[in-house]
């Protein structure tokens, strides 16, 4: 097996490995690991690699397994406003007497705020600093400054699991289904998971960044999961039905990959700067 470092023209350096193949023929893929795997003969030319690469890079850079390019790493965020849903808002938090956290929503004057039980908020945000009645808004320069991304990502995940639930409260009637157990987590190369015999669907927290109709064509994908394990004709008649814009969804949702894809090169360039 070799290794090499591919250039791409916007200056970003990633690694590629080359294992030998019986046939004549190279091929490059995304492994399962997220990176770069480049089949061929043992004599095959690196030069010829990145030829390779470089005529597939678009192709495979839409591919959400691509490590380097991968667009969950991030919060991402502009000019202090954050990409939610597909949306860009300010994050206002908030202590209130709740039990757990809770999240508001206002799409007018694009502000998410997030409820949280006073001690939590203590804890994990009020010693950075508070504004007006206790509450906090966070700022891009602070969040990067007193690194608070991991903080953030927390309640990004209380936000999708929000809205996936209320999606899976619509659709179970409909596929007469008990409701299952929903569960969020960092996927690798897929959006969601469906493990019917435990009644149980994950998804990636990637998806808090795309629109409603992308969350939700995700959802409707696994539920149909529960009566069509496979992806058989049947399994795509059935989810058609549930969502008609599910292939415009679908579409979108990769348009999207492709959109956070050009943001995270964006950022990395910027970093470099």
């Amino acid at each position: 097996m070799r290794t090499g470092v591919y250039k791409y023209r916007d200056g970003i350096n990633f690694n590629f490995r080359v294992t030998s193949s019986p046939c004549g023929k190279v091929a490059v893929r995304v492994d399962k690991s997220g990176n770069l795997c480049v089949t061929g003969p043992r004599h095959v030319e690196l030069r010829f690699v990145t030829e390779l690469i470089d005529k597939h890079y678009e192709e495979l850079r839409r591919d959400p397994r691509f490590s380097e390019f991968n667009p969950y790493n991030d919060v991402y965020s502009d000019k202090g406003k954050y990409l939610i849903l597909g949306k860009l808002y300010s994050i206002k938090l908030c202590p209130a007497d709740v039990h757990d956290i809770e999240y508001r929503i206002d799409d007018e004057s694009k502000v998410i705020r997030f409820l949280m039980p006073e001690f939590w908020f203590d804890n994990y945000f009020a010693k950075y600093g508070a504004s007006g009645e206790g509450s906090l808004i966070l700022h891009e320069d602070e969040v990067s400054r007193l690194n608070l991304s991991k903080n953030i990502k927390v309640l990004l995940e209380y936000l999708l699991l929000g809205q996936i639930k209320k999606i899976v409260a619509k659709y179970c009637p409909k596929l007469n289904l008990e409701f299952p157990k929903v569960q969020i987590k960092k996927y690798k190369g897929r959006y969601g998971c469906c493990y019917y015999k435990r009644n149980l669907i994950i998804f990636d927290l990637g998806l808090v960044y795309f629109e409603h109709e992308c969350i939700e064509a995700c959802v409707v994908h696994e539920l149909a999961h529960f009566i069509f394990p496979d992806h058989s004709p049947d399994f795509y008649k059935l989810v058609r039905s549930l969502y008609p814009d599910y292939d415009y969804a679908d579409q979108k949702l990769d348009q999207s990959v492709g959109y956070l894809v050009n943001l995270n090169r964006k950022l990395h360039l910027e970093q470099q700067l």
